[in-house]
């Protein structure tokens, strides 16, 4: 009787696992997942796509592309560079790289996303930046710490709440909307420190008085410049770090271009740069730590492509 009720119960398990993704993935932990991304990245050092494990139905892109394993990158890719940072959410089998490579001796910014069932590789996405003045910044700086301290258990933020924090911030970008940002808040795009900098000037804004890029992420984001962004869709969430705090997603800045000025509620018009007056789409990979229901620190990825560019994800 014993051994019977030993085995009902070991098969109602095993019902669990295969109906919960959240228990399915409970065998890749976050040391697991980040192996595999490391893994991915050994077989492109190998050139060898045979040694990434797939999933039936793997579905891979390049910068928005769908490719073959082995194409486009992996045929130009040197090495690892110095700079290197994983996310991880184990109950749905997500993980993603933030790191520098080298391509035709000149460094690159790579993010990698993975998503893990059974310890094969169902999807990667990748986003090559190709900016070399840029992608040495990020190497020579260190990383933010706020991405890779573990909160205590009773201050862990649901994945609602998490998601909530930075979706808020997109908001924010193209309607004005309030977003809610610690004092000490920053963010690095494409290895350049766009907030609280003062050695980062862009010719856009020529007004010495006028420097966004040397603001907090509040006074960034209350100037109304990036009402130009006239929509992120989609917004991908793909990974939830509730034990860090962290939110990583996929996200596309729809720029049609149209937007000459903005009437900026703190600096009056304000002219839109060049890059902002011609149709484009952007593809980001944008991570967000959340303290206390606040943004912390951003850190995104982010790739140019043709107007009305899809992402390469539709209907998956």
């Amino acid at each position: 009787m014993g051994l019977r009720k030993t085995i009902a119960t070991a098969l109602l398990g095993f019902a669990a696992i295969a109906a919960s993704p959240a228990l399915a993935q409970a065998s890749c932990d976050r040391a697991c997942l980040e192996g595999v991304a490391a893994g991915f990245m050994a077989a492109m050092d190998a050139k060898d796509p045979a040694k990434v494990p797939v999933a039936a139905g793997f579905h891979y892109t390049e910068n928005s592309v769908p490719l073959t394993l082995g194409d486009g990158f992996w045929a130009t890719y040197q090495n690892k560079g110095s700079y290197s940072r994983y996310f991880a959410d184990v109950p749905a089998g997500q993980v993603v790289w933030f790191g520098t490579a080298r391509e035709a001796d000149r460094p690159v910014l790579v993010s990698l996303r993975l998503k893990v069932v059974d310890r094969k590789v169902a999807e990667a996405e990748m986003l090559i930046y190709r900016n070399a003045e840029h992608v040495a910044k990020l190497e020579a700086r260190a990383k933010m710490p706020a991405f890779d301290e573990t909160l205590p258990k009773g201050q862990r933020p649901s994945r609602e709440a998490l998601v909530k924090a930075a979706d808020s911030y997109f908001n924010g970008l193209t309607s004005g909307a309030p977003v809610a940002f610690t004092s000490d808040c920053n963010r690095v795009e494409n290895g350049i420190q766009t907030t609280n900098n003062p050695e980062h000037k862009s010719p856009s804004f020529p007004d010495p008085a006028f420097n966004p890029f040397n603001m907090t992420c509040d006074q960034n984001m209350k100037t109304g410049l990036w009402r130009y962004i006239q929509r992120v869709e989609p917004r991908r969430y793909v990974l939830v770090d509730e034990e860090r705090g962290n939110v990583v997603g996929m996200f596309m800045f729809v720029h049609p271009g149209t937007i000459k000025e903005v009437d900026s509620p703190t600096h009056g018009k304000v002219a839109m740069p060049a890059n902002a007056r011609i149709p484009s789409h952007v593809l980001i990979a944008e991570a967000f730590n959340i303290r206390d229901n606040k943004i912390r620190a951003i850190e995104a990825v982010e790739v140019g492509l043709p107007y009305g560019q899809p992402d390469g994800w539709q209907g998956r």
